[in-house]
């Protein structure tokens, strides 16, 4: 029997030192505003999914630096977005276009000249912000892009890949096979290092969280499975070596879960924690907004 966790006990997080710098959000929004408005007479060369991680990166800075969770919230609808129209355009063939919104103007841009770099992190991020902001028709996108040439590390990645395809019937495939291959092929002597720290730490919590959803878990074990979850998160993103990596200063992935569990079962949390925003899994649907952010007030960088 799984121990019972405190839930009244604040998840640590790894970037305490960061809040109440806000000026830092404003001044790299200013520098986002800047290629966003450049791009305009430049749209060739314009790269989606650099300018989707910027987003990501001004999400975590709104978010933790800042303190407002629903600008940071509109950053990562903007990383979702331009994430998914950047790997359509990563997978153009010859002569075909896709249209894509930047600020008020609509760009039609084609296949880049250079062969398509695919990261699997990016097929997975994409997959949890597909979720998170309820944009199903891209997650069956994603599924069917799976064998586009993504840079799958190893075996057990893609093998987790299939595991969430099939759950969320996006694929027919066997849950219960799937999840058994994942385990023996995350060994530790089949994987690196960090391949295996990220199966224990994130990728198996996370299917924790998943199953128990799925499974018909009531709240209360729902609470301690995502507890546990984001209790692993912080123990795996808090490594030196991890530094400056921005991926894991909001849990996408169970962020997501959380939004789906108080959408469909009206769970809530039950305990705080900076990775998974309550704002995040309770605010309203909302449209993507094309307008040019403005700074938030009442952060003035103190060394200008």
């Amino acid at each position: 029997m799984s121990k019972i966790v405190d839930l009244n006990k604040k998840i640590p997080f790894h970037l305490e030192r960061v809040k109440g710098y806000g000026w830092v959000y404003n001044q790299q929004l200013d520098g986002l505003n800047r290629v966003l408005s450049g791009s305009l007479s430049t749209s060739r060369n314009l790269l989606l999914l650099s300018v989707s991680t910027r987003h990501q990166r001004l999400a975590s800075l709104a978010l933790h630096n800042a303190g407002n969770s629903e600008r940071a919230f509109v950053h990562l609808q903007q990383m979702h977005y331009l994430g998914i129209k950047g790997l359509k355009r990563e997978l153009l063939s010859d002569g075909q276009t896709v249209n894509v919104k930047v600020l008020e103007d609509t760009l039609m841009l084609s296949m880049q000249e250079k062969e398509p770099l695919l990261s699997s992190g990016d097929w997975f991020m994409y997959f949890w912000s597909a979720l998170l902001h309820e944009q199903f028709q891209d997650l069956e996108y994603l599924a069917s892009i799976k064998e586009a040439p993504f840079r799958w590390i190893d075996d057990s990645i893609r093998l987790y890949s299939d595991i969430l395809c099939g759950v969320f019937k996006l694929q027919d495939i066997n849950v219960q096979e799937s999840i058994q291959a994942f385990v023996d092929a995350s060994e530790f002597d089949k994987v690196s290092p960090e391949s295996y720290d990220h199966a224990a730490h994130i990728k198996l919590p996370t299917l924790d969280v998943l199953l128990k959803l799925f499974g018909g878990a009531d709240q209360n074990s729902y609470r301690q499975v995502m507890y546990k979850a984001a209790l692993a998160h912080n123990k795996f993103w808090k490594q030196k070596r991890l530094d400056g990596k921005v991926n894991g200063d909001i849990s996408l992935p169970l962020s997501a879960l959380a939004r789906l569990a108080y959408a469909n079962f009206g769970y809530t949390l039950g305990f705080e924690c900076d990775y998974i925003p309550e704002y995040f899994y309770k605010s309203e649907a909302s449209e993507l907004s094309f307008e040019l952010m403005q700074p938030l007030p009442n952060f003035t960088n103190p060394y200008l």
